[in-house]
């Protein structure tokens, strides 16, 4: 056969490996010119090449390349075939099956094979219809490799395998649900598979049910229509509490530390760490700036008790309480920039951070215990679920089960969103360590003033989408974050009206309040402003003082959103 003609790149070289020949195939592979070919040697093309070896993998030009050798008399022709086109070309990706034993559970045992083969069907028939590779590693975890092309079928789709899945019949109210994690355009293949475990990672705390790709730095999002995967697993709840302790036990002092504008919730999660610290005997203390209208009641309770009137420090004079072994406990929050201090976290030497809201890129790293939950309805339950780990005679004062109480209340808008068995079960517990609901339901009451601002936002709203309400909170507002919250909650009651979205001015930013009845994913489009939250309830904070242009940027968002959808 004439060399020059076989459809992979060919040369010929002498003795002393220089090129004297070469095909098209050759040229068109490693060079632009030609005229270049002969200036080179084989050694200078390929460094580690070896003649004495009939078949070798040589890395040429960051490709990798099966190098075939045949001897000839005074030469050797050398053949090139290029097995991996380049990392850049690979997708590593992980699936983990959210709830396989819940739904299991739900059905008859002899249908719980069948529904184990037909998952694994539709799991491999999704990937390897197009050439990708799919191998098990647990039973409800598996390892997929995918080119780049199959990538963009799936993400043209947008990952249709996890709205596939949920059709498998496992019962009424139950439906198995996928985590997928992938990493693209790695430096080498297992860079791509960091990307990948921290895609997945990522999957996981932000409630599952979704595709998260990781290219480079940056995200893409595909799924996450449920607002997250309900599970009755108290397995990880005694595994942070048992760490928790571990790492309270070893420190000299605790300091506590919630978001920025704290609310009921993050004071609340504060409370219950500081009552873990003062069951272990050891000091702590509250690091708590701003002080608003609608956490006074609550706040000003505190720091008239005994055990917290000493306890809370201005973010400012934080870094003063930090010594070699202090722990420092962030609650109702996972990002730096949001906290009260984010300076704090650097100063001390370890950080736990407990947090239910989905979790976001700009996490935060570093810390030596991390319980994101987005399944919880609050960091309160958060807290209380890890109570009954630590201590026989664990037991709270009224105002510290009232405390709690009223975090989980705030965030569930009174037991009537993002409510679970566990959820209940924390009310309960609470209520049984003397919480007195009347007291925590005076909490909540507002001024005149700030019942009148809602009113006002509420007249003012407009109607977007046919299905979206938006408005604006005046400038005057005695209380604009508990208003914008407010208000959104009560837009919802509108017919028709399927989710909301309030703005209002703090200061030098402008809050966005959103609110959902769950066929719209809030979260998205609250992250797609630098934001988060949950499914059905999340927040953004614009860095402007203009309202049209905040507006303007919500709606480029919420168009962007559907467009997604």
């Amino acid at each position: 056969m004439e060399l020059h003609s076989v459809p992979f790149p060919w040369v010929c070289a002498d003795k002393n490996l220089n090129i004297m020949a070469s095909n098209d195939r050759f040229s068109e592979e490693f060079f632009n010119d030609r005229r270049e070919i002969k200036l080179l040697g084989l050694k200078d093309l390929c460094p580690g090449y070896d003649p004495a070896k009939l078949k070798q993998i040589c890395r040429i030009a960051g490709h990798i390349y099966m190098v075939s050798t045949a001897k000839e008399k005074d030469c050797y022709n050398v053949f090139f075939d290029r097995i991996i086109q380049d990392s850049a070309d690979i997708a590593i990706g992980l699936i983990f099956i959210d709830n396989l034993t819940d739904c299991l559970e739900n059905v008859e045992e002899k249908r719980r094979g069948v529904i184990k083969v037909i998952l694994e069907n539709k799991i491999n028939d999704y990937f390897q219809a197009d050439g990708g590779v799919v191998r098990s590693f647990e039973s409800d975890k598996y390892l997929i490799i995918l080119t780049s092309a199959i990538l963009d079928k799936c993400r043209l789709n947008k990952f249709s395998l996890l709205e596939n899945v949920k059709q498998i019949d496992c019962g009424e109210g139950f439906s198995i649900t996928l985590s997928i994690g992938l990493g693209i355009n790695g430096k080498t293949l297992k860079e791509s598979l960091e990307y990948a475990k921290t895609a997945i990672e990522l999957s996981l705390s932000r409630g599952g049910d979704q595709a998260v790709v990781k290219d480079g730095e940056a995200y893409e999002y595909y799924g996450g229509k449920t607002s997250s995967v309900k599970g009755n697993s108290r397995v990880r709840a005694r595994a942070k509490a048992y760490a928790l302790t571990d790492l309270i036990s070893e420190c000299s002092n605790i300091l506590v530390m919630g978001h920025k504008n704290g609310d009921f919730d993050s004071l609340g999660a504060c409370v219950g760490i500081c009552k873990i610290a003062r069951t272990f005997g050891k000091a702590y203390n509250i690091v708590w700036g701003n002080v608003s209208s609608s956490v006074s009641p609550l706040y000003d309770r505190l720091a008239e008790d005994k055990n917290y009137k000493d306890c809370f420090i201005k973010p400012e004079d934080a870094e003063g309480y930090v010594k070699n072994k202090t722990l420092l406990v962030i609650v109702d929050c996972h990002v730096a920039a949001y906290s009260e201090n984010p300076q704090l976290i650097e100063k001390v030497k370890k950080f736990v951070v407990f947090d239910h809201h989905r979790k976001v890129p700009e996490a935060i790293s570093g810390f030596v215990l991390s319980y994101l939950e987005p399944r919880a309805s609050s960091a309160s339950e958060l807290i209380c679920e890890m109570f009954k780990y630590m201590s026989r005679n664990f037991r709270l004062t009224s105002l510290e089960a009232e405390a709690m109480l009223a975090g989980i209340m705030l965030d569930t808008k009174q037991f009537t969103v993002k409510t679970s068995v566990q959820t209940f079960e924390a009310a309960s517990f609470l209520k049984k360590q003397g919480a007195d609901t009347i007291k925590v339901k005076l909490m909540f009451k507002e001024t005149v003033k700030t019942y009148l601002d809602r009113i006002e936002a509420i007249r003012n709203c407009k109607i977007i989408n046919e299905n979206m309400a938006i408005t604006v909170c005046s400038d005057s507002c005695e209380n604009p974050l508990l208003t914008a919250a407010t208000t959104a909650d009560e837009l919802l009651k509108i017919s028709d009206i399927e989710a909301s979205f309030v703005l209002a001015k703090v200061g030098d930013y402008i809050n966005i309040s959103m609110r959902s009845l769950g066929n719209i994913n809030t979260s998205r489009i609250a992250e797609k402003l630098g934001g988060g939250g949950h499914f059905e309830t999340a927040a953004a904070q614009l860095q402007t003082t203009d309202v049209n242009e905040a507006l303007d940027k919500l709606k480029e968002k919420i168009d962007e959103y559907l467009k997604e959808e």
